[in-house]
Order: structure tokens, then sequence, then C-alpha cells
């Protein structure tokens, strides 16, 4: 069995922690493995890779820097030189990476294990002939491209905000020429080339292309032929590039011993896991020895990093054994109670063999300070496809809606979720609605979709924390729901997230009915004068500011003094009321209505020259003449008009607006004054 000491890189491969950046970036240029590992006396401190060159270019990074205070280096995930290729590969896909750090017993540095390597070695044994390449692309992947006049350093700013590896050159015409791709920053920071080049100064050209119905095994041939981690695919037809297939997707994608490892389901689950309470770990056979190959976050949290280790190193070889024994026997383990170093814990157990390679879950529940009752209903599952329902159970109990999608698929989802939208399963929703986001009622002040070219989640992640509100119809009775959306992120290589909908429908209701008091006049309806205020303060300020315009119309109803008098202060209010709201459906959205004082309304016009305030004011004045009262003869209105102007204040603007109001009632009423 091949094993990682026989394959390793280990030339021009490690640098101090006290190197700079220039010496990494030469190092790196010169072992053309894309990557740069930091040690400290020969114990791995971080991985500087070429994703880092393109941060060091794009951010103008001092290159006399030192490297360890540029980067906030995580700790690498290491890996025994012992260990099997097949074993290797299940660290890289499981954690996201493409290449491992390779150590001896002690800890200290030996070398780096690729990705591609790795494929490599696996190949003979791990592919049908009769799989296409096509039949592993993700259709999501989107071919990103420039044209090959554009300047290096946008291909790598385009690189960097798309998280790719590369980008594809394109002629005026569209046709593809080149790629330029993150080794090629390693060389152009190394040899200083300027970043202001076009792309076609530097890019591979002619491209290496194969089409969607090749073989995988030529894929691999291909890549390992002329030197290169990525290889573009053209339509079988037409040669036009479709997509970007690298060694990473051919490792994620492999048939053989690690292929029934990678379902779906496993990997969701997971993922998943590292969102509970519990501690998960994962238990994989190789060369004789039962090795952690993965732990969940809260795992790692409790007991330290074992990754790599014997199960015997965290546990102990007499438990271990014992526990073995009866997994043996019986395939599983169920509620075994177990001590960890001063912990006490029950365990449920899985149990499945990879091929000839055993493979054991353990899902440990701390039980030293009494376990709760969420976690002892988890470990009642016996085998590892319950595992989902176990997150399942803790998000039923939530009166909040749970789900868990991609931005467009619903693979999960709480009882809440299916009651309020009065379904059994989550497969009928996707017959009545498609999408979530086509669920969404699109009322002002909540948020709708507005930019396709995204998904519905990062729209609404990219809005203020104030605009993540949604409303729906519930289902179950018909009346729409006000919902606040949290959104939480699985982890950077997965593209789902968990959506929590928290019902705030009556805190909305009161939020909206205070705002409406606090701004509103209770008679008229229309805005209250201390709003008015506040929005002229607002609209001076943006005049000052870009040199625009805004005008002021005052008015108040002639005669009502009379008529109060005379009919009576119901039929006063109900002059009052008409009228406002009659001036109301008469002017802009933008624009502000509000009663000023007892008879006394105004007008803020916004983007407003006094010419045209002066037209709106003789339409309304017409309007309002025209109105028809019961048991009340015709009513006037008499109105002031005026502009601001750069010496004004709001004060100066409200008193020329009322002068203009005053010497339009003392010129006989039903007029239209100006100042």
């Amino acid at each position: 069995m091949t094993i990682l000491e026989d394959l390793m890189y280990k030339e021009y491969i490690a640098i101090e922690k006290s190197g700079t950046i220039e010496d990494a970036i030469k190092l790196m240029d010169q072992n053309h493995q894309g990557v740069v590992v930091i040690v400290e006396n020969n114990i791995p401190f971080g991985v500087l890779t070429e994703r880092n060159i393109l941060e060091i270019i794009n951010q103008n990074i001092d290159r006399s820097n030192l490297v360890a205070d540029t980067f906030n280096f995580k700790a690498p995930i290491t890996i025994n030189k012992k260990r099997s290729v097949d074993y290797a590969l299940h660290i890289l896909i499981d954690n996201g990476i493409r290449r491992l750090v390779v150590v001896d017993d002690n800890g200290l540095f030996k070398g780096i294990a690729t990705q591609d390597v790795l494929v490599r070695i696996l190949e003979a044994n791990s592919f049908k002939t009769d799989i296409l390449v096509s039949q592993i692309l993700d259709s999501n992947k989107k071919l990103i491209s420039l044209n090959q006049n554009d300047t290096i350093v946008n291909a790598f700013k385009t690189m960097s905000l798309h998280k790719i590896g590369s980008v594809i050159a394109l002629t005026d015409k569209g046709e593809a020429v080149g790629i330029l791709t993150e080794k090629d920053a390693v060389i152009i920071a190394n040899k200083k080339v300027s970043t202001d080049l076009p792309i076609s100064s530097f890019m591979s050209s002619p491209l290496i292309t194969a089409k969607e119905n090749t073989p995988l095994q030529t894929i691999i041939e291909i890549l390992t032929k002329n030197k290169i981690n990525r290889l573009v695919i053209t339509d079988k037809d037409t040669n036009k590039p479709i997509n970007i297939i690298s060694m990473r997707d051919i490792a994620q994608n492999l048939k053989g011993n690690y292929g029934q490892l990678l379902e779906n389901k496993l990997k969701s689950i997971k993922n998943t896991l590292n969102f509970i309470d519990e501690y998960v770990l994962e238990i994989y056979e190789d060369n004789n020895e039962q090795i952690i190959q993965w732990m969940n976050k809260k795992a790692i949290e409790k007991f330290g990093n074992f990754l790599d280790k014997n199960i015997t190193d965290l546990i102990g070889n007499s438990n271990w054994k014992d526990i073995y024994n009866i997994i043996c026997k019986d395939r599983k383990i169920k509620k075994d109670t177990i001590q960890i170093q001063d912990m006490h814990f029950t365990m449920n157990c899985s149990y499945h063999y990879i091929n000839k390679n055993e493979t054991l879950l353990l899902v440990l529940q701390d039980i030293t300070e009494l376990a709760n009752v969420i976690i002892d209903e988890k470990t009642k599952n016996q085998k590892l496809s319950h595992e989902l329902e176990i997150v399942k159970s803790v998000m039923d109990q939530q009166n909040n809606i749970i789900f868990i999608t991609d931005g467009k698929t619903i693979s999960l989802s709480n009882k809440a979720f299916l009651n309020f939208f009065n379904i059994k399963h989550i497969s009928e929703f996707s017959n009545k609605h498609n999408h979530i986001e086509n669920t969404f009622i699109a009322h002002q002040g909540f948020f709708s979709r507005k930019n396709n070219e995204i998904s519905w989640i990062e729209e609404i992640n990219n809005s203020l924390e104030k605009e993540k509100i949604v409303s729906m119809i519930d289902y179950s009775s018909f009346e729409p729901k006000v919902f606040n959306v949290q959104i939480t992120a699985l982890p950077e290589n997965e593209s789902n997230f968990i959506i929590t909908f928290i019902d705030i429908t009556e805190e909305k209701l009161e939020s909206q009915k205070y705002y409406f008091n606090a701004t509103h006049d209770p008679l008229t309806k229309v805005y209250n004068k201390s709003f008015f205020l506040d929005s002229l303060n607002i609209a001076l300020g943006k005049t000052k500011r870009y040199n625009s315009i805004v005008s002021l119309v005052f008015f108040n109803i002639d005669n009502l003094k009379l008529v109060n008098e005379t009919y009576g202060f119901l039929h006063g209010d109900t002059v009052l009321t008409k009228i406002a709201k009659t001036v109301d459906k008469h002017i802009r959205n933008c624009d502000v209505l509000a009663r000023y004082t007892g008879d006394i309304f105004v007008i803020m016009l916004p983007e407003t020259n006094k010419h045209k305030a002066e037209l709106l004011a003789e339409n309304i004045k017409n309007i309002v003449a025209k109105l028809e009262f019961e048991d009340i003869s015709n009513q006037t209105i008499s109105l002031g008009v005026t502009q601001f102007s750069e010496i004004d204040n709001s004060n100066t603007l409200i008193q020329r607006a009322m002068d203009a109001l005053l010497t339009a009632k003392e010129n006989g009423k039903n007029k239209v004054v100006s100042l």
C-alpha cells in the first residue's frame, strides 16, 4: 500500500516564521506547488497559498513585511507520513482543502501531499472507463471571463471577488484564447511583472481544452501531461467554453474506495453536525489502526484537536478495547457509558464498511452535568442515516420557521414550516411555490426581489438589518404574517444556509401604529406639524448640500370659524377632513402634506421651483372650490407660496410662506400669493 512518505513533496516547501513575504513568493515560484508552509522550530505554524498571493497583489501589501505578521494563520491540518493515500484523500475532501501538511510521529514537518498527486495515484483503480466529464460538472459553476485586453490586476481582483482560481481571456468577438490562473499570480509577483499589462501578455495560450463528452480518465491524463490543475471544458458541438474542471472537482467525485463515503446525505449530515451540541467523531481503519479522521467543532472545542490520532489517544486502550469488541459483535452501541479524561459520556455508534475498510461514527453526550432532553432524544438513534433526523428533532421543537436551503431548493424544514404552509412534506411546497421567495408579499416596507441576477439570500444579506423583514400568507389561517429573517451560512465550502423566520407580526403592527400616531394628525390623518418640521430640516440639508430646490405652499380654509359657529364643530371637522383628503390625492408621493395648526396646512414640494408650486396651488384652489358639502355651502382656501433661497433657514422660509398666505387672505381670500 502506498503511503504519503513515498509521494510527498519535500524541496523548497517550508519557510521559517521569521521569513518575509518576498522570501515566501520566491519559494512558491520555485516549488511550483502553489503553497509554502510556515514553520516554527520545524513545527507547522501556517500555510500560505496562491490565494494569499492574490491578496498581496490586490492590496499592494509591503513584501518586506514578515509573513507571520501579515496573515492570521489557522493551525494547518496535518497528517502522519505513514498514512495511506485513501485516508489522505478522506482528510482533504472532508476539510475542503487542496493539500495536506505531512509530519512525523513527533509532529515535525516533513513535506506536503497535494490533491493532484493523490488523484493520480488512485487513478488506475478509481475510475470506470465509461464515466464522462459531463457527469461530474457543476452546472451551477459560472464561467468567469474577461477581455484579453483587460489588465492583469483586474483579472486578479475578479478572481478574489468570485473566489475562483482562474479567468478565461476572450477576444473582442467573444472567442476564448487563453487563461490566467492563481499560479500565474505567484510568477508575476516573484518577477515583479507590471499588473497594468493586458491579460494577453501573460496568459497561457492557446487554451488546453477537452469536450464535455471526454472520458474522465482522459481528462486526468491531459492534466498530468500538461502539468496543470484545471482544464477548460467545451461544448461537444460548438467548441464554446462551458465550464472549468479542476483536480479538486475530480477528487470530490472519485468512484471507488472513497466514492461511497461521499454520498450527499452523509456530507450534509456532517456539515449540520457542526451546529449541534453533541460531540461527534468519525473513526477510519487505516493500516490496522483506528484513526480519528473527522471531529465536529464541538468535539474539537471539548477535547482538543485529535485529527489523525489513534482513538486510543483520546479514550484509552482498555476503554476502546471493550467498546470495539461490542461494536464488532453487535455492529452498534447505544447509550454505553464511557469516561474520557475527567468527563462521563453516553455514546451512540453506527458502524459500516467502505469496501474492506471499517468506518465508525461516534456521537457522545456529556452527562457530567445532566444531559438535556434534546440531546437525550438524539442519542437514541442507532445508525448514521438517522443523524439528520437528530438535527430535525431539534428544529421541530422551535416555534420559529426553520429550514435549510441553497437559495433555490429547500432540503430540510421543521414542523413550523410545514404547518405554516399547510403541507405535509417539503416536496409539496416545491410543487406549489417552486421557491420560498415566491411566497413573499411585495408590500412597501418589506423585502421583495429586485435583483434576479443574484439569489434572494445574497440580496437580503446585502440589505440593512431593518430591511430584513418579509411578509407571507399563513396558509393555516390565510392571514398575512410578518417575519424577521436570520441567515446562518454553513461551512464556507458549502452553499447551504440555515434560515430562521421569527414571527414579529404583533411587534410590527404595534410599531406601525405607534409611528402613525406619532407622525399623523388624529383628525385629518395627514402628517402633523412635528413630522413636517423634521422633514423640512432634512430637505433643507439636502438642498444646501446638493444645490437643489424646495418650495412651500401654506393654505388655510376661508371662513372655517363661521362654519363652526353656524353649523357646529362636527361640520367644521368634516370640512377639514374632506379638504385635507382631497389635497393629499392631488400631490406627489414625495410631497409632504401636514396640518400645521388649526385650519392651516402646509405642503412641502422637493425639487420644485416657485413657478411650478404656484401652478399646483392654483390647481388645488380650484379643486377645493368645487367640493360639495352636505348642509354647507362650498368652501374656499387661500394659499401662500415661496421657494427656498441660499440665505434662508427653516424659520425664515416658513415665515415668508405665512406672510404670503396672510396677504392672500387680506386681498379677498380664495387667492394664491407668491413671495
